[in-house]
Parts: structure tokens; sequence; C-alpha cells
């Protein structure tokens, strides 16, 4: 067994995940879900509408009402209440009715003022919110294409054997030619009646085409708005010089006033030839001066933003960076100003710390994300730093997170995500999650509890595992996905003779008995209750699945919520970079990861 094994990697897996305190501990005793089932509870039969496409002048849905109703899934009544994020959109409630989907709805009509909007993409949100209720606010976004999508012109910037893609919508179908060979234009995905159909052009520079720049064009036809049948001219750069390409062009951010700064990394990459370099990052606001700033640390941009005395409502700016490449960068920055008020969280925003999948099961003792604002006013997270574990982070401002109205231990706190650990004692079912700041609480969201759900934590980059080959200490991970992740050391697992240590959450309770909050003992393993194996399976249908009893599932020592599970790999394991692998944890399966096996 290698149960002491995780230690000295954990330091390299905090890298790739959204908490860094899991040495901590403190125990809860939870109550049960009554607050729950006293309440009425929100649903919607839809949160996006759109995108519509509108004629210009004319209004959404021909100036009918588009409907979504909302229910109640909980006890007692809803009182609804109804806003919109921008002027053109309004929505109202209408009287309890029958429905499908529910016993009884809510019908909520929306409507849309486009007609004085210019040619453009918009997007509104409708919050509907009951103050009583468990999961509100929720929101509607409602998006509207005014006129035509389609570019007047596009431009590319390719390496030779380089491609290029863009994207637009059309009202209808059309049909599409191109007038070079390096250029097309196809069907992206489908559509229906008033909802935009779109595609994608695709420029692509052959590895033997000479460094110059191409003209060409695409003309469309047959779509039911008139001004989508037009000819698109499009320029095509094949260069050796750097390509600068930003992993974001637009940045939105929402903020609570006077609250805190917001950072956003945007890096900027290489899609050409030779060495980019970046030599400045410049903001500019587009009103109230100062609120937007940005600085380089090599290829790396950071943009600030600041909502100190700024009024609520919405500013808009960009940041230019200028490189050797040989296009130019310019990134838009939208932020929008709200009012302070107690903390926000989202609607399905509490989810597992390994797979963060919205609407998924969570056990107790898990390692937990909760999502949404106004969490911590502080322009730096804040970090538990020795056991045991604390239910509050922030001092005289504290934040904390309740389940079923007990505070909970916390990991770790920022302005829009708190990690904490839901507590062993929490009942199979729903529970209620809040989060409290500076003594107010916030809004009720609930997510469901079951005994176990096994979740194997995975790096971003391929799916791969955060597994650990403890034989030849180094991660079971391809050279290229090690390379491609940043880490120091890939070892694929030898088949028949390697031992893997695979990090995991939700594995159920143990023996002895883990505590809430309390750091697994380093000397006593805790071991896994319900019976767990790994399965190593199979990228064809020709080779056969291979299941693996472990030598060790349980807590790792040391820490907080986290388990390990220590085994062999089988000899007759599939091999190859990508070999599926998960868990079966008491009957119910993991996530599945991928692994190298040689």
């Amino acid at each position: 067994m290698y149960p002491g094994n995780s230690s000295h990697i954990f330091e390299e897996i905090l890298i790739f995940m959204n908490f860094r305190a899991l040495l901590l501990g403190t125990v809860l005793a939870l109550g049960s879900t009554a607050a729950l089932s006293a309440a009425p509870q929100l649903r919607l039969t839809s949160s996006a509408l759109g995108p519509y496409v509108v004629a210009a002048g004319s209004n959404l849905n021909n100036g009918q009402a588009v409907v979504v109703n909302a229910a109640n899934i909980g006890s007692g009544s809803l009182s609804l209440q109804v806003s919109s994020s921008v002027t053109w959109l309004s929505a109202t409630v209408g009287a309890a009715q029958s429905c499908t989907v529910f016993k009884t709805c809510y019908p909520i009509s929306i409507t849309g003022q486009t007609s004085s909007l210019a040619a453009g993409t918009y997007t509104g949100l409708i919050t509907v919110n009951d103050p009583n209720a468990v999961d509100a606010p929720q929101s509607i976004s409602v998006t509207v294409q005014v006129g035509s999508d389609v570019p007047s012109s596009l431009q590319f910037y390719l390496a030779p054997g380089g491609t290029a893609t863009s994207s637009f919508t059309t009202s209808s179908a059309v049909t599409a030619t191109s007038s070079a060979s390096w250029l097309s234009v196809g069907l992206q995905g489908t559509g229906t009646y008033n909802f935009a159909v779109p595609y994608k052009v695709t420029a692509t520079a052959a590895s033997n085409m000479a460094a110059n720049t191409y003209n060409g064009t695409f003309t469309l036809a047959g779509s039911k708005l008139a001004d989508d049948n037009k000819t698109v001219n499009v320029t095509l750069q094949v260069t050796s010089s750097p390509i600068a390409q930003p992993s974001a062009s637009e940045i939105d951010l929402k903020l609570a006033a006077n609250s805190i700064k917001q950072t956003v990394p945007v890096s900027i990459a290489n899609s050409g030839m030779g060495t980019l370099t970046v030599s400045s990052a410049t903001a500019t606001a587009a009103s109230n001066g100062t609120w937007l700033t940005a600085t380089n640390n090599g290829n790396v941009v950071s943009v600030v933003a600041d909502p100190t005395n700024l009024s609520p409502g919405p500013y808009t700016g960009t940041v230019t960076v200028k490189s050797n490449a040989v296009n130019s960068v310019t990134i838009s920055v939208n932020l929008t100003v709200v009012a302070q008020s107690a903390p926000l969280a989202n609607f399905q925003g509490v989810v597992n710390n390994a797979t963060f999948v919205p609407g998924e099961k969570v056990a107790p003792g898990d390692i937990i994300a909760i999502f949404g604002e106004q969490f911590l006013y502080s322009d730096s997270p804040l970090y538990a730093s020795a056991t045991p574990l604390p239910t509050s982070l922030g001092g005289s401002s504290a934040t904390q997170v309740l389940v079923n109205g007990q505070p909970a231990p916390l990991y770790f706190a920022s302005y829009n995500q708190i990690d904490f650990q839901m507590p062993y004692e929490t009942q199979a079912g729903q529970a209620v999650i809040q989060v409290v700041r500076a003594g107010q609480t916030g809004n009720s969201i609930a997510v469901e509890v079951a005994k176990n759900q096994p979740r194997i934590l995975p790096f971003a980059y391929g799916n791969y595992g955060i597994i650990q080959n403890a034989t030849q200490s180094g991660f079971a991970v391809s050279q290229a996905a090690a390379t491609a992740l940043g880490l120091p050391v890939a070892h694929p697992a030898k088949a028949g003779t390697d031992y893997l240590t695979i990090y995991a959450i939700g594995l159920g309770p143990t023996s002895p008995a883990a505590v809430t909050g309390a750091a697994a003992s380093g000397t006593v393993l805790s071991h896994v209750s319900l019976a767990t194996s790994v399965v190593f399976s199979a990228n064809n249908p020709f080779a056969t699945s291979v299941t693996a009893t472990p030598s060790f599932a349980g807590l790792a020592p040391n820490f907080v919520g986290l388990y390990q599970v220590n085994v062999q790999v089988p000899a007759n394991s599939p091999k190859g970079d990508s070999v599926p692998l998960y868990l079966v944890n008491g009957g119910v399966l993991s996530n599945i990861v991928n692994i190298a096996v040689q």
C-alpha cells in the first residue's frame, strides 16, 4: 500500500484545482432538511431564449409575448417578482394555471421592444425571484440578433499549414459559394423557425502557400432576411511572423459598487511562427476614466476592473495589446456594476470540486464549490491555513456557508467562489445551502446529497486523472499531456508492475469514521466502508475492460475530504496514451478519466 505517498505530490495537484487548503478540520452537527420542506422551491421551464432574428425596425417575435412557465416544486406558494437588466426587455407574471410539465404554472410573458435598436446582437436578463423560495432568484437570458449577423468582411492571419475559423448566423438556411480554394463556408448546426442558423467560415493555408496576402469572397443566397444575402470579402495573410492569439477577446464582469478589484489574466499565445513578444498593454475606459487598467508580465496580460466610486450601471472599455505579431489584439471589457447586497448564490451553483457539473449529486464529506457573487469583499482570496478548519473566513466581515442552517468548514473564499466541506452528518436528500457575509444571509439554494458519489480529480487537458504513478514517482499521463499541463514528471504506468494512487472525493463512510472538517489520521488509516473497485476500460469494442481490487481505498492521510485509492495496474490492462479508468464505489460509477498505460 502507498497511503502515505500523497503528501509530496499534493502541492503539484493543487496547481490544477480551485482550492489550496486541504490540511484542515473542525467538527459540526447538522440538523435535518426541514427548512427545505417548509419552503416553496422555484423551477423554470427555460433559462435561455434565442437567439431570435429580428429585422431592423421590428419588435421581438413580431410584438407577441414569449412565455416561460415558473412552478413551485416545494411547499407553500410562490409570490413571484420579475425584473429586467435592460430597458428594451420586459416581463409580467400571469395567474396560476394548469400546465403539462408541472401541475401548476405561473406564465411569465416576455416582450422585447427592439424596433429602436441598431443592428447587432443584444442579450438581456429577466430575473425571477421570490425572496422566501429556495433556488431563487433565477434568470432567463434573451438573445436577439437585430438585422444581419453576416459580416461585411473578414481577415485571417495564418502560418503555412494553419487553419482558422469565424462564425456568424443567418435568419434561415442559405446556400453559400466561395471564390477561393482556401476558403469554405459550412453549416455549423441547426436552427428552428425564428432562431438563427449558425455557419462557420474556414480559412486554410496549405503548407506550400507562400507568405503573401490572398483575397477571396463567399456569397450567401436564400435567406428570408434580405440583408443576409450578400457577398463577403475575405483576406488571408499567410505569414512566417508571430500571430498573436488572446485566450479571451471579450471579458464580461459583474461587481458590486465599492467592493473589490477583479483581475482577469489573458494569455497571448503565438499561433504563427517565430517568437512572440508582448511589449505593452494599454487600457482605455469609454466612461468614468480610470476604472480599467492593464499590465503585462511577459505574454500574460492582467486586466483589472475597479468598481470603486462607480454608480450601478454598465461600463465598457478596451485593452490594446502591442507585440511583434503581424496582427493587432484588442480585448473588449464589459463591466456591470450593481448595488451592494446580501450574498447571491447561483441556481445549481453548488457542485463537487472535481467535475464541477451543475445538478450532479454530492456526498457527505465532499469538497464542494459554491459559485455566485458578493461572497467576500477582499481583493485577494482567503485560505484557511491550519487545523481545525474554520467555519468562517474574513475576520470582522466574516464569510460563512450554512448547510441546513449550520456553519460548514471552509477551505477557501473569494468574491464569487467558496470551497467548503459537506459535513459527514448531512442526511441523504436535498440540503439547503446559504452564504453569510458580515451578518447578511444570502438566498437559499438546494443540492441533492447521496450516500456516496465517487468523483476522480481530473486535470483539465485531455481529461487525464490526477493519478500518481506511485512506483515511478510521477503522474500516469502521456508525455504529450505532461508537456501541455506543465507537469515536471510523467511516467506512464507499466501494466503488471506499477502501482497507482488515484485521488478522489465522495467515496462515502469510512472505518474508523471520518470527523467533519478534521484531517485524516496519518497513523490510523480510515478505510472506505463501501466495496470499491477500479476499472481499466478500453477505447475500442474489441478490447475487454479489466477490473482490479485496490490494495487500499480510504481517506488520504493528513488531508480533509480527500480520498485515495491504491491499485496495481493489471497485467492484462488495455494499453495506450489514453486508457479510460473509473471507480465503482458502493455500486455507483465515478466519472471516467484517462491514464497512460504501457
